[in-house]
């Protein structure tokens, strides 16, 4: 199941009577395999990315001296920005271990941060209602839960607004539970098919034409599971009520503290 989901599971015990001691051992062969041609895709992509970095950088000052009709400037910086947005995400997935060591964080602290740099409150097309719980602290890596955040802002900007309208509503929610804190993104555009959900979150994959028609590397969702799982937690989808998608990082209880 877990490998199904597109996640690395627990080494199976290669011991008991000799056939199944085999089948796990195979098993355990495959994921290894498997585990070892993600790293090579990694390292692939790190490179591809940073090399297109300075051409990307080029072309945008090759446009912006360029005397071009005003319209015309605008899109093109937006194709080039669009496109170092998604090199911007490569390099991010292709990044193995964490920038900085584990710290006190405070969540809800954090979360404003990721809005503000979102400037989702500063769009007068998006009302944002907050349900955010102060004072919690977690033990985490400050540049890779920011960056989770940011993603699932983005995606959610990107994806969930409504189609006939362009606004977009947006729930984020902070809250503790017994056993893990919660951030919640909960959008209400198109959606996603709940056979397709879980879908999202493999690396290079998008959404249905209903959440898609835009340019991107199919990673931001990828990443932020990549941050849970770093965390010793998970990403969750689910449909959204009545329309929409709901997006919850879920960390685990034990590591948060006030």
């Amino acid at each position: 199941g877990e490998l199904g989901a597109g996640r690395t599971p627990e080494p199976l015990p290669e011991t008991g009577p000799a056939e199944i001691a085999t089948v796990n051992a195979s098993f355990n062969r495959m994921v290894a395999d498997l585990a070892q041609s993600e790293r090579d895709r990694a390292v692939l992509l790190a490179g591809i990315s940073h090399d297109l970095r300075t051409p990307l950088t080029r072309l945008r000052l090759e446009v912006e001296l360029n005397e071009l009709p005003p319209e015309t400037r605008a899109n093109f910086v937006a194709d080039l920005a669009q496109m170092d947005q998604i090199v911007a995400q490569f390099l991010d997935y292709a990044r193995s271990e964490p920038a900085q060591d584990k710290a006190a964080v405070d969540l809800a602290a954090l979360l404003e941060q990721a809005l503000e740099a979102s400037r989702l409150p500063r769009d007068p097309t998006v009302h944002i209602e907050r349900r955010i719980e102060a004072g919690l602290r977690i033990d985490a890596y400050p540049v890779e839960l920011s960056r989770a955040l940011a993603n699932l802002l983005a995606n959610a900007e990107r994806y969930g607004r409504d189609p006939q309208s362009g606004r977009l509503d947006l729930t984020v929610a902070l809250r503790a539970t017994d056993e893990a804190v919660l951030v919640e993104i909960a959008d209400r555009g198109p959606g996603v098919e709940a056979a397709k959900v879980d879908e999202l979150l493999r690396p290079f994959v998008r959404g249905d034409a209903a959440r898609g028609g835009v340019m991107g590397a199919g990673l931001g969702l990828a990443i932020v599971e990549r941050v849970a799982r770093l965390h010793g937690g998970r990403l969750a989808l689910a449909g959204n009520s009545p329309t929409g998608l709901r997006a919850t990082l879920r960390l685990p209880r034990n590591a948060a503290r006030r």
